[in-house]
């Protein structure tokens, strides 16, 4: 625009819109004809079972499967324009679609188009400021400044990593102090979406000239199939041990472990994460992840990798919990425990927050809890097939959904009455809990314990201003003053508690200053009568 600092934008269909028909000598001067624009859009996730396959034979099933992709299902069609009924229905028909998948466009059919348009925007400040967030840029843990503060702190208890307030930096700058630790004998890691470019990458092909390192890919992880064959090649190439995901399951599960030679005897750290080992998505996205030594998760960490390295389901943890063998019956378990509590007049409280919830058993179970006099609070980013608030069913339910500058990905599970949190990588979804290698991880930590209850998840109920209440009727309200803290927007309220590193919370305490929670959970977290 020859105006300074302004910018005009459009979109290609408007142009196209306006200028097809005189384009194509369609319609005359004086009465140009309509014209209107469609996108379809198919089924982008293909089935590709590999139990039957070997090991060498797995990436070149999954190039067979990425070249089915264009002819995936049709689900939606999208239109803009001069598109009639005359049209669609015929159209409908042959795709096999219903009127409810067939729908206007929102101004525009390419609206990811607009991030062409707000990256140089942001890069040369010539917009509006309102458009774009200032750069952040979060510190490093003081605890990773050097590799024998960083053992030594985990030797004495969790460290708790809240993403992107706590740089992904942290868990590569963990990666590099091992890679380059003579006493480190093994890294190994799973990987279900990574970025080409991950400096994580160059650490371990460096590890692995003097040690072993194991990397278990998932090859079906949906779009990013080509890229993670590619990592798979590049990995091999360097020397390290390389498993891909097998049989019908994705291994979704973040998970890696590192075996350290400490004094002779042999301890395992392992890292577990609610998201992907992603430089980029991990600046976007927020997730929690844990740092730890303890001897139980490292031991099922441990089990974990020799089972899925060969091709095998783990299900024997003492602690982790797992997906598909036990994680469904265990969140209705604890679910029950809580509806079991209420009946007898204890106290009662759960919430999750995951991206979906729409499995029916444990829908109708947190039902019977709100029925029960439970106190349910859920924050669900996506789709929620849960009602809440309805009289008699789920008047003890709240739902609420926080959409922000980074996109909420974190889950956790909390049950008050037997003292449990989990943090995982699985959402309440049927894929998650029978489809998919999930894991979920008990919080054992009194600190980092104390610091999700008392500061965490009431930040997350108190926000006022991104947060949006699901309500009888199935639409979103906006929040006031009165459902919250007036003005609480809580990423900003935990980028600040990043900040100023954590103090005046639990986790300003050094490990074991707090000696226990109250009321705390065992080491193993385990419902009464679990099914």
């Amino acid at each position: 625009s020859p105006t300074p600092g302004l910018a005009r934008v459009f979109f290609l269909d408007e142009l196209l819109l306006n200028h097809a028909a005189e384009s194509f000598g369609l319609g005359s001067e004086a009465t140009p004809a309509a014209c209107g624009l469609i996108r379809l859009t198919r089924d982008g996730d293909f089935t590709v079972d590999l139990e039957e396959e070997d090991s060498e034979s797995i990436p070149d099933v999954v190039r067979t499967g990425i070249r089915r992709r264009d002819r995936g299902r049709p689900v939606r069609l999208q239109y803009a324009g001069a598109v009639d009924e005359a049209w669609l229905g015929p159209a409908r028909a042959i795709l096999g679609l219903s009127p409810e998948q067939t729908l206007t466009a929102p101004r525009t059919l390419l609206l990811h188009g607009l991030w062409s348009v707000i990256h140089p925007l942001a890069e040369k400040r010539a917009a509006d400021a309102s458009l774009v967030y200032p750069p952040y840029k979060p510190q490093l843990p003081p605890q990773f400044s050097h590799q024998e503060t960083l053992f030594g702190f985990l030797r004495n208890g969790d460290l708790l990593l809240h993403h992107p307030y706590d740089p992904f930096d942290a868990f590569v700058e963990w990666i590099r102090m091992s890679a380059e630790d003579p006493q480190v004998q093994s890294i190994e890691l799973t990987v279900y979406r990574t970025d080409a470019v991950s400096p994580v990458l160059g650490l371990l092909k460096k590890a692995a000239r003097t040690r072993k390192v194991r990397v278990v890919i998932e090859l079906r992880a949906r779009f990013d199939e080509l890229n993670n064959l590619r990592l798979a090649e590049e990995l091999r190439e360097a020397g390290v041990e390389i498993h891909f995901g097998f049989g019908k399951l994705k291994l979704h599960a973040k998970i890696a472990l590192v075996t350290r030679v400490e004094n002779g005897q042999v301890r395992h750290y392992t890292h577990l994460s609610t998201g992907n080992y992603n430089a980029v998505t991990a600046r976007q996205y927020t997730d929690l992840s844990i740092l730890t030594a303890s001897p139980g998760i490292g031991a099922d960490a441990r089990l974990f990798f020799d089972a899925v390295t060969q091709g095998k389901v783990p299900g024997t943890f003492k602690t982790l919990l797992s997906a598909p063998t036990r994680m469904h019956r265990r969140i209705l378990a604890h679910i029950e425990a809580e509806t079991r509590a209420a009946h007898a007049g204890q106290k009662a409280r759960i919430f999750a927050k995951v991206n979906a919830l729409v499995d029916e058993a444990v829908i109708s179970s947190l039902y019977k809890a709100s029925q029960a006099g439970v106190k349910v609070d859920l924050v669900v980013r996506g789709a929620c097939s849960l009602v809440p608030g309805v009289k008699g069913l789920s008047e003890n339910i709240r739902v609420l959904s926080i959409v922000d500058r980074f996109l909420e990905h974190s889950r956790i599970y909390f049950f008050e009455s037997t003292r449990t949190i989990y943090l995982s990588s699985a959402d309440w979804m049927p894929r998650n809990f029978f489809s998919r290698l999930e894991l979920a991880y008990p919080v054992l930590d009194p600190r980092v314990y104390r610091y999700l209850e008392e500061v965490l998840i009431p930040t997350y109920l108190d926000d006022t201003v991104k947060a949006r209440e699901l309500t009888p009727k199935g639409t979103w309200r906006k929040r006031t003053p009165e459902d919250g803290v007036p003005g609480m927007r809580a990423q900003f309220h935990f980028q600040e508690l990043a900040e100023r590193a954590y103090r005046e919370t639990p986790l300003e305490k050094g490990p074991h200053e707090i000696r226990k929670a109250p009321d705390a959970h065992p080491d193993s977290p385990r419902p009464p009568n679990p099914a």
